[in-house]
């Protein structure tokens, strides 16, 4: 997947029609729908629903979804360009998990980057063990983890919290409110979210397994 095929497809989206988008994007139209075919394959699914006889194209089910989602790709990457034409005076190295990163951070930094215009700020995706060792090592300045883990060397400040939702088909046995208790481990796919969440899991199974050979 390229950045100039993630343009054309959010150029026709906005434009609604591909001639129109191809001369804005100064290419001709089979070009432009072959950009368009090509990422259609890479992603397995349909962007655009195109009608014979009608001059404007809409978005798919999916090419709504991932509208916005290219568009936070094409907003962080020409924010990279405005980072790599600055000269900076400090640096910043963070080190996050990849869906703090993608959907959280980005905002943030974005935030700081304004308010801060000589520091460079530099993210990497990492899982949250990796995390704790980079910032014992002095790898990276700050570390944002999902996986809280003791360490007599690191400050470990809790930024925010979500809850955590019960999904099951309708018609099931369980009723509000769930205890963790309730379930049967052999029956249940389980996240490990936090270490909080993974040692009540851990201890449901135990007394699973104890209940059941008792």
């Amino acid at each position: 997947m390229e950045i100039q095929d993630i343009n054309a497809f959010l150029t026709i989206a906005k434009t609604k029609n591909i001639t129109h988008a191809a001369r804005i994007l100064h290419i001709t139209q089979p070009a432009l729908t072959q950009k368009i075919n090509l990422l259609e394959k890479e992603l397995g699914y349909s962007l655009l629903e195109r009608k014979r006889g009608v001059r404007f194209v809409e978005l798919t089910y999916n090419g709504t979804a991932f509208f916005e989602f290219a568009s936070k790709i094409l907003d962080n990457w020409n924010h990279a360009l405005k980072v790599a034409n600055t000269k900076f005076k400090d640096k910043l190295q963070i080190s996050g998990v990849e869906s703090i990163n993608l959907f959280i951070l980005a905002k943030v930094l974005r935030q700081f980057s304004n308010m801060h215009p000589d520091c460079q700020i530099s993210v990497k995706n990492q899982y949250s063990g990796e995390i704790y060792n980079a910032v014992e090592d002095g790898i990276t300045d700050l570390g944002i983890i999902n996986n809280l883990q003791y360490s007599k060397n690191i400050d470990c400040i809790p930024i925010f919290s979500e809850k955590m939702f019960f999904v099951c088909y309708k018609g099931a046995k369980y009723k509000p409110p769930i205890n963790i208790t309730q379930l049967n481990p052999e029956e249940c796919i389980f996240e490990t979210w936090s270490t909080d969440f993974e040692m009540c899991v851990n201890v449901n199974q135990k007394v699973s397994h104890l209940l059941t050979n008792f």
